[in-house]
C-alpha cells in the first residue's frame, strides 16, 4: 500500500529497522563508521543520478546507517568510564551530572533523569558517562531541565521482574538507555550547581504553577487534580482508586496529553489572534513558539510531543500552501524521535500513541464512507464518529497494554463512548476557566462551579464502569507474538473493508485462528503448573511447591526497598485462576513477616493470614496459613513443618518430604543422617567461595542450588563438572523464573 508515494513512511521503517539492528549487534565502530560514509557516498550518487522518485531509497539506507550507529552507541559502546560498573557497587559515592528532561512528578515522588559526568568517592573524582534515575522521595518543584546537580547516594539496579505477566520496570529503562537508579530521601540533599536553570525553564516552571494554581483555588480537591491531568498530564493528586479506574475502563489515555489538548491549545490562540492584522510567517511563528511551550508545559510526554511535530508540520505546510498527507507527517514526526532518541522506540507511551493515531489515519476515512451518509442527522454522524475512534483507539491498543501490564479493559469500547464527549467538554471548559482567570481571577469562580461539577460527573463514571466485576481481564502470557498477531488481525480486518485483494488472506488468517482454537479446546494442555517454581526479583527469592494445597517459601532482603510480597507476589498469584497457596513460609525475622502481611491488609486484599508455627524469639522462619472462606479449615490438612536455625523441612501429605536452607552454613546444621529420608532440598548460595562446597554436600544428586549473584559457571568456578545423576541441579535466579516439572523434586537434569 505504501509506495513511495510515502517517502517518509520508508525513512521510518529504515530508521526502527537500523535501531533494531544496533540494540542486537555490533561490530564495532569503525565498520559502523565504514558503512555511514558508504551511505553518504550513495546518497551523493542518488542526487545526481537517480530519478527524484527514487532518491528515498539512498537517503534511507543513509538513514538506516545513522540510526544503526546511534542505537549501537546507546545499547552496545560501554565506554570504560560508564556509570554501570558502580551499579550495585554498595558504595556511597557523589554524582555530578545534568538534568537531561523533565522532571516527573508522581504521588509521593520525583523522578530525575540525570546525565552522570563526574564521580566521587571523597578523596578523588573519576571521569563517568550514562544516564541514571534519580528518585526524590517527595514532590518537588525545585528542579528543572538542563539545572547541573550533584547528589550522594548507592547506585542500585533497578527492579527487575521476575513473576509472569508482570511489567518489567528494569528492561524498560534499559530501553531507555537507563541502567541504574537512587533513591533520596529529601530534594535537600541534591544540590544545584552553578549553572543554574536556565530562564526558560524557569518560565515555565512558573507558568505551571500558575495553572495549578488557578486550578486550586476555583475547584475543589479532585476536581483540580483530574483538571491537571486532562490539560497537562499532572496526575500526582489523583487518588490511586480513580487512577486504577481509569485504567480498569480503558480511559487511561485521557490523563496523558495528546493532539486533541494541542488542537484545542492551537484552536484559543487562533481565536486570540484572529483580531490582529498579523501576516502569515509571523502567525506561524506564534502558533510554533506556543506549541513549544505547551509541550514543555505537559513535560514532554512522547505522545504531546508526537502531537506537537505533527501540529508544526501541518502548520508549515499550511503556511507554504503545500498539500499535507498525514502519512508522511507521523512518519516523519515518530523517525525525528527515534532518530533523537533511540529509547523512544520502546517507550510504551510512543508505541501507544503512533499506534492508535496511525490507526485512526488509516481507518477512520474508510469506515466513515461505509457508515455515515451525508443526509444524516449532525448529531448523528458526531455519535457515530465518536463510535468509531473507540472502536479502533480500543483494537489497537489492547494488545499493546496486554503485552506490557498483562490485562485488557472489557469496557473500554463502552466507557469511551460516554467518557470522551465528558472531557473534551471539560477540557473546553478548563480553556474557558483559564481565559476568565488571565483576564478577571475574580471572575474565575462562576466557570470553575459549573466545571467542579463536570469533573465530579466525569469521577462517578469512571469509578462505575471500573466497579463492573469484568472490567476487565488478566492474561498471565500475553507475549510478543500474540500481539503482533492480534495487531495483524486486526489491521487485515480494516483493510479488508476497502481492499478487496485483501479479504482472502483475511479470511485465510481467520480460518487459521479457528483451527488452531480448536484444536486447544479439544486437545487441551495440562494447565497443572509446575512441581517447583522458582522466581526472583532482584532481591527476592520465592519458591512455590505446587504439591497438594501448595507451600510457598519467601525470602527478601532487608534492604530491598519494594515489599514484593504484596505488590508481586500476591498479585502474580491471583492472576493465575487458581486456588492460592495454602502454606507461606518466611525466611526472615518475625517483625518483618508481621509488616509485610499488614501490608497486604493496607493494598484491599481480602486474605486471612493466621500463624502456625512461630519462633517467640522471632528469629527463626515463621509459617502461616491462609484460611479460605470456603473451605473447613479446622481439618488436619497433613502437612508438617519444622524450622529453625534458617532451615524448613516440610512433609506433604503424601509424605514426601523437602527442605530448604537459607546458606549452607544452616545446612551444615541439618542432621546428615535426615538427609537420606528427603527427596531433595533447596540451598541459596551467596558467592564464589559457597559455590567451591558443591562437592562436599551431603547427597548432592538431591540439591537445588539457587544462586544469588550471577555467577558463570563454566569460566569462573576451577574444575566444575556439569550436573549429573549425581550433581545438583543448578538455578541462576539473575536468569529469571525456572520452572521443575517432574513427578518428584530432584530431577536428573541440568537447567
Amino acid at each position: 500500500m505504501f509506495g513511495f508515494r510515502y517517502p517518509a513512511v520508508v525513512l521510518l521503517i529504515g530508521t526502527i529497522a537500523g535501531t533494531l539492528l544496533g540494540l542486537k549487534l555490533n561490530p564495532g565502530l569503525p565498520v559502523l563508521v565504514a558503512v555511514f560514509v558508504a551511505a553518504a557516498c550513495f546518497l551523493l550518487y542518488g542526487f545526481l543520478r537517480l530519478p527524484g522518485k527514487y532518491f528515498v531509497l539512498p537517503l534511507s539506507l543513509l538513514i538506516i546507517s545513522a540510526a544503526f550507529l546511534n542505537s549501537n552507541k546507546m545499547y552496545q559502546s560501554f565506554p570504560g568510564d560508564h556509570i554501570g560498573r558502580f551499579v550495585d557497587s554498595g558504595e556511597r559515592l557523589r554524582y555530578f551530572g545534568k538534568i537531561v528532561k523533565w522532571p516527573l512528578l508522581k504521588r509521593h515522588k520525583t523522578i530525575i533523569a540525570c546525565e552522570i559526568d563526574s564521580v566521587s568517592d571523597g578523596h578523588e573524582i573519576v571521569n563517568a558517562s550514562g544516564v541514571i534515575l534519580v528518585s526524590i522521595g517527595r514532590e518537588t518543584t525545585h528542579f528543572s531541565l538542563g539545572d547541573r546537580i550533584c547528589f550522594t547516594g548507592t547506585l542500585k539496579k533497578p527492579f527487575t521482574s521476575g513473576y509472569p505477566g508482570q511489567f518489567d520496570y528494569a528492561r524498560y529503562l534499559s530501553g531507555k538507555g537507563i541502567h541504574g537508579i537512587i533513591h533520596i530521601a529529601d530534594p535537600g540533599g541534591i544540590m544545584i550547581l552553578k549553572d543554574q536553570r536556565n530562564f526558560f525553564g524557569r518560565k515555565i516552571n512558573k507558568l505551571r504553577q500558575s495553572v495549578l494554581k488557578c486550578f486550586r483555588e476555583n475547584l475543589t480537591e479532585l476536581p483540580a487534580a483530574l483538571a491537571s491531568g486532562f490539560l497537562i498530564g499532572e496526575t500526582r493528586d489523583i487518588p490511586d482508586d480513580v487512577y486504577l479506574a481509569f485504567r480498569r475502563t480503558g480511559t487511561m489515555h485521557l490523563l496523558a496529553v495528546s493532539g486533541s489538548n494541542v488542537a484545542l491549545v492551537l484552536v484559543v490562540v487562533a481565536f486570540l489572534l484572529r483580531y490582529l492584522k498579523l501576516n502569515r510567517i509571523i502567525r506561524l511563528a506564534a502558533f510554533l513558539i506556543v506549541i513549544v511551550v505547551f509541550t514543555h508545559l505537559s513535560y514532554n510526554q512522547p505522545s504531546v510531543i508526537r502531537a506537537s511535530i505533527m501540529a508544526a508540520m501541518l502548520l508549515i505546510a499550511h503556511t507554504c500552501y503545500r498539500r499535507a498527507d498525514l502519512h508522511n507527517i507521523i512518519a516523519a514526526a515518530a523517525t525525528i524521535l527515534i532518530i533523537y532518541d533511540p529509547g523512544n522506540l520502546f517507550d510504551i507511551g510512543f508505541q501507544l500513541s503512533f499506534a492508535v493515531t496511525w490507526g485512526l489515519i488509516l481507518f477512520l476515512p474508510h469506515i466513515n464512507r461505509l457508515t455515515v451518509d451525508r443526509r444524516m442527522n449532525q448529531l448523528w454522524r458526531y455519535l457515530l464518529l465518536i463510535i468509531s475512534c473507540s472502536l479502533i483507539a480500543t483494537m489497537i491498543s489492547a494488545p499493546i497494554t496486554a503485552y506490557y501490564f498483562g490485562e485488557i479493559s472489557l469496557v473500554t469500547a463502552i466507557s469511551n463512548l460516554i467518557v470522551v464527549p465528558l472531557v473534551s467538554a471539560a477540557v473546553i471548559g478548563i480553556a474557558i476557566l483559564l481565559l476568565v482567570y488571565l483576564i478577571l481571577p475574580a471572575a474565575a469562580v462562576l466557570p470553575g462551579i459549573f466545571l467542579d461539577r463536570l469533573l465530579e460527573l466525569i469521577n462517578l463514571v469512571v469509578l462505575w464502569f471500573g466497579q463492573w466485576e469484568y472490567a476487565s481481564t488478566t492474561t498471565t502470557s500475553f507475549s510478543a507474538v500474540y500481539a503482533f498477531g492480534l495487531l495483524a488481525g486486526v489491521i487485515m480486518t480494516m483493510l479488508a473493508i476497502s481492499y478487496r485483494l485483501l479479504r482472502v488472506p483475511l479470511l485465510s488468517f481467520l480460518s487459521l485462528v479457528v483451527i488452531i482454537a480448536l484444536v486447544m479446546i479439544l486437545f487441551p494442555t495440562s494447565d497443572k503448573n509446575p512441581e517447583v517454581e522458582i522466581y526472583n526479583l532482584y532481591k527476592t527469592q520465592t519458591v512455590i511447591l505446587n504439591r497438594g494445597e501448595g507451600v510457598v517459601l519467601f525470602r527478601q532482603d532487608g534492604h530491598d526497598r519494594r515489599e514484593s510480597f504484596s505488590e508481586d507476589l500476591i498479585p502474580f498469584l491471583e492472576r493465575r485462576k487458581q486456588p492460592l497457596p495454602r502454606y507461606y513460609i518466611f525466611i526472615e525475622s518475625r517483625y518483618r513477616t508481621e509488616n509485610r502481611l499488614n501490608k497486604v491488609s493496607d493494598k484491599g486484599y481480602d486474605l486471612d493470614f493466621r500463624p502456625r508455627q512461630i519462633d517467640p524469639k522471632g528469629i527463626a522462619p515463621s509459617i502461616w496459613e491462609l484460611r479460605s472462606p470456603d473451605a473447613d479449615n479446622s481439618l488436619d490438612s497433613g502437612y508438617t513443618f519444622h524450622s529453625e536455625n534458617g532451615l524448613v523441612a516440610i512433609q506433604f501429605p503424601d509424605s514426601v518430604q523437602v527442605l530448604y536452607a537459607a546458606t549452607i552454613e544452616n545446612l551444615k546444621l541439618y542432621p546428615p543422617s535426615k538427609i537420606s529420608q528427603i527427596q531433595s532440598y533447596f540451598v541459596a548460595i551467596r558467592n564464589y567461595a559457597e559455590i567451591r562446597q558443591i562437592n562436599s554436600l551431603p547427597d548432592p544428586g538431591k540439591a537445588i542450588l539457587l544462586l544469588r549473584q550471577p555467577i558463570d559457571l563454566y569460566h569462573d568456578i576451577d574444575g566444575f563438572v556439569l550436573p549429573g545423576p549425581e550433581s545438583p541441579i543448578i538455578v541462576k535466579l539473575e536468569e529469571g523464573a525456572v520452572y521443575i516439572q517432574s513427578e518428584n523434586f530432584a530431577p536428573r537434569q541440568s537447567l
